[in-house]
């Protein structure tokens, strides 16, 4: 087993193992395993890259495309649940569901108003009680996991791979995220046409996939990820690219994603012929909105100088809790905020990448705001019950700030002044920051480890 953080040693890695295979007349399957948003995309695309560069032909087949779709994978579920599988006419029923529910917004799709309409077209298909059917739909919609091994038909994906690594032809399988079902597709995939194929998703190194296909020309890999980065890409990628909700992929995240990657993914890891570990990539860490920060420590005597000309609108007291390790570069932060003698309320759940100085001295850096305090209390009733479930999922907090804030309105703009210790902290605008005297201008905090402010 090889183990490397270094993406070119990577690619060269899965290439001498392919010019093994070749010698030996063999066409190659490269497997490419590890957890839900470790990067095992990104990687298979560059792989791909760098052969075709070489003159090699090849095919990327993620399971994620052999996901069943909503529609079915409900169904299977209430019928292997509460009906030990005796529900007949899967087909029809499955299908007249995927239709009614296709085209609504995620949170919406087994709503009251379509399980009505599902009852009441299934009704003369179904052999048990129309009523307690469709409440089980609901309550299992709303409880799926969609990273468990029975979402994907992973008999049909190495099925395809025995194929086209036999040089025949199957039909292209496509699965929407936008719309959880699979699209039907007529286009043709001839393995005659690719000297590699391959496979990518969680589940790509599985026994249903690893058991069913020649193990000699079988290149196994495994993409590796901090726990605090998974949970970071997960929640971008599907607020991103799915119709959930923040408040579900964050529930889902910690009930059902880190829970399966744990119990079952990882343990794929211990086939591999390669590990790659593969943390935040440059670009990945200035994802999102822009904050640029100019933030200035200034004296007791400047503060009362502020004061004069302006009025504080509020006064705050902000807690902020950090997950992660001291030293990151990224920085999952929970902000919550409290006025005069109220209860603290979560405020928010933030991303926030890496620092970067401007020419001018300003700080910015990007934001991802994960889930607003309506996300927050739809899914937790307290800070500790979402600390606990972070600590489930491996993420630990590893920093608390506490920090009283003034906002003041000064010549119509508004300005923060933080305490913190002993340290008076003023955040201003680009349009204010020009009108700063010199002095006040020297003192200008450049980029700092988000700790330390």
């Amino acid at each position: 087993m090889k183990i490397t953080s270094n993406f070119t040693e990577w690619l060269y890695s899965n290439l001498d193992l392919i010019e093994e295979c070749r010698e030996k007349g063999l066409k190659p399957i490269i497997l490419i395993g590890g957890a839900s948003s470790s990067g095992k995309s990104y990687t298979s695309k560059m792989l791909k890259e760098f052969l075709s560069e070489k003159g090699l032909r090849t095919i990327i087949i993620s399971t994620d495309n052999y996901n069943k779709g909503l529609a079915e994978n409900v169904f299977d579920i209430v019928n292997k649940k509460y009906y030990d599988d005796a529900i007949k006419n899967r087909p029809q029923i499955t299908n007249e569901i995927k239709k009614i529910i296709i085209n609504c917004d995620f949170d919406n799709k087994f709503d009251k108003d379509n399980l009505v309409i599902i009852k009441n077209t299934c009704k003369n298909l179904l052999t048990c009680n129309a009523d307690e059917f469709v409440k089980r739909l609901q309550y299992e919609f709303k409880h799926i996991n969609f990273d468990k091994k029975s979402i994907y038909d992973l008999k049909e994906a190495a099925s395809d791979i025995t194929a086209l690594i036999s040089n025949k032809r199957i039909i292209e399988k496509k699965y929407s995220k936008m719309i959880s079902e699979r699209i039907e597709q007529s286009n043709i995939l001839d393995g005659k046409y690719f000297d590699i194929i391959m496979v990518e998703g969680i589940y790509a190194l599985a026994d249903e996939i690893t058991k069913n296909i020649n193990a000699e020309n079988v290149i196994k890999n495994f993409i590796d990820c901090n726990n605090k980065n998974l949970f970071l890409r997960r929640m971008i990628r599907d607020s991103s690219i799915t119709n959930c909700s923040k408040g579900f992929i964050l529930k889902n995240y910690l009930d059902y994603v880190a829970p399966e990657y744990f119990n079952t993914v990882l343990q794929t890891k211990q086939k591999a012929d390669i590990i790659l570990k593969n943390d935040m990539t440059f670009e990945e860490l200035r994802e999102g909105y822009v904050d640029i920060q100019n933030k200035y420590k200034i004296s007791v005597n400047q503060l009362n100088n502020f004061l004069l000309h302006s009025k504080i609108t509020k006064k705050i007291t902000v807690l902020d809790t950090y997950f992660g390790e001291r030293g990151d570069d990224n920085v999952l932060r929970l902000r919550e905020e409290r006025f005069a003698s109220n209860p603290y309320v979560m405020k928010s759940l933030i991303y926030k990448g890496k620092q970067k100085l401007r020419k001018d001295k300003s700080i910015i850096r990007p934001n991802f705001m994960l889930a607003t305090t309506k996300d927050l209390y739809e899914v937790f009733t307290s800070k500790e019950q979402l600390v606990d479930e972070l600590k489930i999922a491996r993420i630990n907090v590893f920093k608390t700030i506490q920090k009283k804030r003034w906002l003041l309105n000064y010549k119509n703009r508004e300005i923060k002044i933080d305490f913190i210790g002993n340290d008076i902290i003023m955040e201003i605008d680009e349009e204010l920051e020009k009108n700063l005297d010199m002095k006040i201008k020297s003192q200008k905090i450049q980029a700092q480890k988000f700790y330390e402010l």
